[in-house]
């Protein structure tokens, strides 16, 4: 299993709007989802940001668990992350959502879900 970065750790200002089109636009499927995986190589990447910064992943899923165990995990890295400033935006994608797994994502606070 592995994550697929789309753009380094970037300033919102700085981000190079047709790049990050593109990455997104050449993401393609592979198999299931360790969503656990992609939220916690996700947090590390904060890890180096400079003091002050406004932390957030944005986090692009159909929301499918590899395992319950995933699905509780998941939630579970969201909520201590938001603890450790670094928030989550959850993006849905897909027919089969699972909206038990956003809704939890999004009473934790900092959070910012789309479906």
């Amino acid at each position: 299993t592995s994550i697929i970065e789309i753009l380094p750790l970037t300033k919102c200002a700085n981000i190079d709007q047709e790049l990050l089109k593109s990455r997104i636009e050449e993401l393609e499927t592979m198999g299931g989802t360790d969503m656990t995986l992609g939220i916690d190589s996700a947090a590390k990447m904060f890890s180096g940001a400079p003091e002050g910064c406004l932390n957030r992943t944005i986090f692009m899923t159909d929301m499918e668990a590899t395992s319950n165990k995933d699905a509780t995990s998941v939630c579970q890295s969201v909520e201590t992350n938001s603890r450790e400033g670094i928030f989550t935006t959850a993006i849905g994608i897909g027919l089969d959502l699972r909206q038990d797994i956003i809704e939890r994502i999004s009473r934790t606070p900092g959070k910012s879900e789309n479906c």
